[in-house]
């Protein structure tokens, strides 16, 4: 066991003022009072619906709130919501029976907020941390060191399990080892950096805490959810401080999701690969849909391919020219004449368009009416693949996103590289393992999948 260990605490907060707190809140009785009629008068009746528990001794307290409050901080900061969700099984079984009065009492006093819902055997109550006044301190008490190493068996053991029900182990193994290589090259140049970028306090503190945090991390895949998409360290790294790590490329898939839903255009209108080898050859105006569409359905039968404009209308097929290109985002920044940021426009259009839970209207959703007078027929399929569940449509794109990354992946395990993804992005570490990868030769092979699944994909390649 390792004699000390740097632990996440909340400055100027006494332990012992929490266990004060602990301690008269559970030493007291917890009453219900109701308003009964009684010989034709209201009275209060009081009824106990928690006795008073005997006081629990302070040595024993102090250890479990230090580290249980480590623990919710790492857990919190890391997410960019400042939630997590802990397992009840595991910390009753490493804090005992002390664990639920224990997350009371930090909600009482404000330093958390906990959710009411929960689901037995799916999902614990969301913890919030309210407090973010944080610092890190190396703490030698063997204590809360021995419950870290309780608590990292169990995750372990519990994230092993999870990993074992995908269906290649090799996959999962080739995926860490390359996680294992990742390095924080210069912390202090990284908050020096982030101190100077002048961001909103918040925006700030999600910064920091995510450089504080690598040295927490065990550099592997934390879970692969329903839709097979890894999550690990680097998934929500911010793009600003990707140059501090020892990222030596990234290859972006451009308007990746947009793609995506072209094969559903592609599909349901049986469009022949053909087809988009020729539109990929043409330069027409980005941004008018109407007009667009049309020049592309006229440069089309000029080369002899010819079908009914009513079979394939012009909106569907500007929308196969731009997500092919790669402009859609770009499209609908010239729209605003480049007053939008194009992650704003990214993440409205994602929010009232393909992931909205809204299937028809558009009435206060400014992004999806103009989105609809543009793209009324990719509209109209949206709307019919929303049809019964308004998410089967965002979770078929992200399980096809997944599928097509799995086996760009695999191809590059074959060759022994070191190399993760971020959802549709490519991450080529700058490790000696990866000495003789060629970038151009990793982009072949993102093409050549998306090809085979008669997609065309722009890659966009950033050198750090």
């Amino acid at each position: 066991m390792k004699n000390k260990m740097k632990i996440a605490a909340i400055n100027c907060l006494n332990i012992n003022s929490i266990i004060d707190k602990h301690i008269e809140l559970v030493t007291n009785p917890v009453t219900k009072g109701e308003i009964i009629e009684k010989d034709n008068k209201l009275v209060c009746v009081e009824e106990v619906i928690r006795e008073a528990k005997a006081a629990p001794r302070r040595s024993v307290l102090f250890h479990k709130y230090v580290y249980l409050l480590h623990l919710i901080i790492i857990r919190c900061i890391t997410n960019k919501s400042y939630s997590t969700h802990l397992s009840y099984q595991v910390l009753t079984e490493v804090l005992g029976k002390h664990y639920t009065d224990m997350l009371q009492t930090l909600h009482k006093m404000r330093i958390i907020d906990v959710d009411t819902t929960y689901s037995i055997g799916n999902h614990s109550r969301r913890i919030v941390l309210i407090n973010k006044d944080v610092s890190f301190v190396i703490t030698k008490n063997l204590k809360v060191i021995e419950y870290a190493n309780k608590v990292d068996k169990f995750f372990s053991k519990n994230q092993k399990n999870e990993l074992s029900k995908f269906d290649n182990n090799n996959f999962i193994k080739n995926y860490n080892k390359s996680l294992f290589l990742l390095e924080l090259k210069d912390k202090d140049e990284a908050i020096k950096f982030i101190s100077e970028l002048n961001l909103k306090e918040e925006q700030f503190k999600y910064y920091y805490f995510k450089i504080e945090s690598f040295s927490f991390d065990k550099k592997e895949i934390y879970t692969i959810d329903k839709n097979k998409r890894i999550y690990h360290y680097l998934t929500n790294l911010p793009r600003p401080l990707k140059s501090f790590f020892n990222i030596k490329f990234q290859l972006d898939i451009s308007n990746s999701h947009p793609l995506l839903f072209s094969k559903f255009i592609i599909d349901k209108y049986n469009i022949n690969h053909n087809i988009i080898n020729i539109l990929l050859s043409i330069s027409v105006p980005t941004y008018k849909a109407h007009y667009a569409g049309k020049q592309l359905y006229n440069i089309l039968n000029n080369n002899n391919i010819q079908f009914n404009k009513k079979e394939l209308p012009f909106d569907l097929l500007h929308f196969l020219y731009s997500t092919s290109k790669g402009i859609f985002w770009d499209n609908f920044v010239e729209l605003f004449d480049n007053r939008l940021d194009r992650s704003i426009i990214k993440q409205r259009l994602f929010q009232e368009v393909f992931y909205s839970r809204k299937k028809k209207v558009t009435r206060y959703r400014p992004f999806a009416k103009l989105f609809r007078y543009y793209y009324p027929n990719v509209w109209k399929l949206i709307k019919e693949i929303k049809k019964d569940n308004p998410n089967d449509l965002p979770n078929m794109m992200m399980q096809q996103e997944s599928g097509l990354f799995y086996s760009i992946l695999q191809k590059c395990y074959e060759k022994k590289w070191k190399v993760v993804n971020i959802h549709d992005a490519i991450i080529i570490l700058d490790a000696k393992e990866n000495d003789n990868i060629d970038v151009n030769e990793v982009r072949n092979i993102m093409e050549e999948v998306y090809t085979i699944n008669n997609l065309h994909a722009t890659i966009a390649i950033d050198e750090y």
